[in-house]
């Protein structure tokens, strides 16, 4: 399946998670605010972005708002602050079945 995971960080936490789903996935992950991707090949798309007040980064927001309505999976993640990254990220080690489902939410 050909995913993609696409993420904002701003503290590093978000960063480090979605580097551990891709890894997972055996794909790239992309800091929004580095690149923005072309996700009209994506079969899988994970989207991640810290909790902000309201809002996601206007440049996620931006790739979200551009994409065409498909027939794709779609999965999301958000992170919150804390005082161990690693920690936070050590829960989607092993998880290598979670990109079964049509559509999953997951909170850290």
């Amino acid at each position: 399946m050909k995913s993609l995971v696409v993420y904002y960080s701003r503290g590093g936490k978000t960063r480090k998670v979605a580097d551990t789903i891709a890894q997972q996935l055996g794909c790239k992950a992309v800091d929004v605010e580095k690149e923005i991707p072309d996700a009209l090949w994506v079969e899988l798309l994970v989207v991640g972005c810290g909790q902000y007040p309201g809002k996601l980064h206007k440049r996620l927001q931006s790739l979200l708002d551009g994409l065409q309505p498909s027939k794709g999976k779609a999965a999301v993640f958000a992170t919150a602050g804390g005082p161990d990254p690693n920690a936070r990220a050590a829960v989607f080690q092993g998880y290598r079945t979670w990109a079964r489902f049509k559509s999953l939410i997951l909170i850290v």
